[in-house]
């Protein structure tokens, strides 16, 4: 049964795309397949046969780039893709009897999806399930929150914890496993002021929440620059 990719961003879900030569030749295969396939199909229970048994979710996020860190309104931004997989134990066919069609993309609105929310290191929750009714979910440049610590401005290091967890669902029900031990960089571009020193991923509560920590360093010549020469630079 083959896995189902969904993503925060809808290049990725570009990415993470494959027709493997569907294409009009063969579009009454994949509008039968897209059929067959909705036959009783119910988004409102979990994707496995046997409900007595956990939906394994895993994931890993993408860092693109730190877009802007405010010490005063405590808030960072930033650019980062989210992405998951499962599978669906309703949702698998036979390639040949559907003129060899391997992969299609159905509205996540018409299958199970697993709703997540974000909490923060001071417990503020925020709920991603409106961005979760579409494939091509748009969460790039999402403002993530966290408290800053600034006791050692201008050389200081700052630790973001950003983690994730499902909503409607009790621990147990749904697993969240992380795929890899880091963020990934593929796609990060390095900011002005701030270094990426380190990344961590862990999975926690009995694999209720995935946890992505980010561990950012102030350049310290941006400081000196902008802050330190200015101040010495004015008249006394």
């Amino acid at each position: 049964m083959a896995p189902i990719w969904f993503a925060l961003a809808p290049a990725l879900a570009v990415l993470m795309t494959s027709y493997n030569g569907v294409h009009a030749q063969v579009i009454k295969d994949a509008e039968r397949l897209f059929s067959n396939l909705m036959v009783d199909y119910n988004k409102m229970f979990r994707p496995v046969l046997n409900q007595s048994k956990p939906v394994v979710v895993s994931t890993w996020l993408d860092l693109v780039s730190i877009q802007d860190f405010n010490e005063v309104e405590e808030k960072i931004s930033f650019t980062a893709i989210l992405l998951l997989t499962w599978t669906d134990e309703r949702l698998d066919w036979d390639p040949d009897k559907y003129g060899g069609i391997n992969n299609i993309n159905i509205d996540v609105s018409k299958i199970w999806a697993p709703q997540m929310m974000l909490l923060n290191n001071v417990l503020k929750i925020e709920r991603l399930s409106e961005y979760w009714h579409t494939v091509s979910v748009n969460a790039s440049g999402s403002c993530l929150y966290f408290i800053a610590n600034v006791t050692f401005y201008p050389w200081d290091t700052q630790t973001c914890a950003f983690q994730f967890m499902p909503a409607k669902y009790e621990p147990r029900k749904i697993v969240m496993w992380p795929l890899k031990g880091n963020v990934d960089l593929n796609y990060y571009s390095p900011n002005g002021t701030w270094d990426l020193v380190n990344t961590s991923v862990t999975s926690e509560i009995y694999g209720y929440t995935v946890s992505f920590k980010i561990e950012v360093e102030r350049k310290p010549q941006f400081a000196i620059v902008n802050v330190i020469l200015p101040l010495l630079s004015c008249p006394r």
